[in-house]
């Protein structure tokens, strides 16, 4: 992408080079003619001066619209919702070859919540638990996308289905994970400590124990200085 678009502007520039000097060279015989005078030609720096003018134009466009500095980032940002609409169809696609199957409907909620699609991704839950049964992962995902979905708010829904987890499994993984999280967003961060400890005290920590370990002594950190 930035090479094609250096030779177009390269190719750019030798075509108006290309024109000028051709413009150039009529205005001097022009003007010779008319004064019989190689003198009466333009003043000599008009040439650069609009060779200057005419390689800037493109260097700067580049610039600005190339973005020469983030070539290296690889970022683009501009097919992130295809691909987690074609993550989401592909989801769809499954749950109607496999209507039954738990592990593609959680799928299918997880990737309504990336995308931001918090209803259809508690709608699946639903069907979820109505078809499998209550779990606690899926009572905290439940609650998870209920404060997503209310603006950050942990209305009386989520709250309900946080304890009823909690009643199923007082050290899911999902339920104090999203617990501490929020504790530590409403600046508790003795909660939040507790939370996070009682999941590494109970092994479900697992890969992301250090992780944990990480968020604790952050929340440690600032819980010290409000003291």
């Amino acid at each position: 992408m930035m090479n094609s678009l250096t030779v177009a502007l390269i190719l750019i520039g030798l075509v108006l080079v290309a024109v000028v000097a051709r413009c150039h060279q009529q205005a001097r015989l022009a003007l010779v003619a008319e004064a019989n005078k190689p003198t009466a030609a333009l003043p000599s720096w008009w040439l650069p001066t609009m060779l200057l003018v005419l390689l800037a134009l493109p260097t700067l466009l580049y610039g600005q619209l190339g973005r020469y500095g983030d070539w290296h980032r690889g970022v683009a940002d501009v097919h992130t919702d295809y691909l987690l609409q074609a993550a989401i169809n592909k989801s769809r696609l499954e749950v109607t070859e496999q209507p039954q199957n738990q592990q593609v409907l959680l799928q299918l909620a997880k990737d309504h919540a990336a995308g931001g699609q918090y209803d259809d991704a508690l709608k699946v839950l639903q069907q979820l638990r109505s078809q499998h049964g209550e779990t606690a992962p899926w009572l905290g995902l439940t609650a998870k996308y209920r404060y997503y979905r209310d603006g950050r708010v942990l209305g009386n829904e989520a709250k309900q289905a946080l304890a009823a987890a909690l009643q199923l499994d007082s050290s899911d993984v999902t339920t104090l994970e999203f617990m501490a999280t929020y504790a530590y967003r409403q600046q508790d961060y003795k909660t939040a400590i507790e939370h996070w400890q009682q999941l590494l005290d109970s092994g479900n920590g697992g890969a992301y124990r250090r992780t944990i370990e990480g968020a604790i002594t952050r929340a440690q950190a600032k819980l010290d200085r409000t003291q």
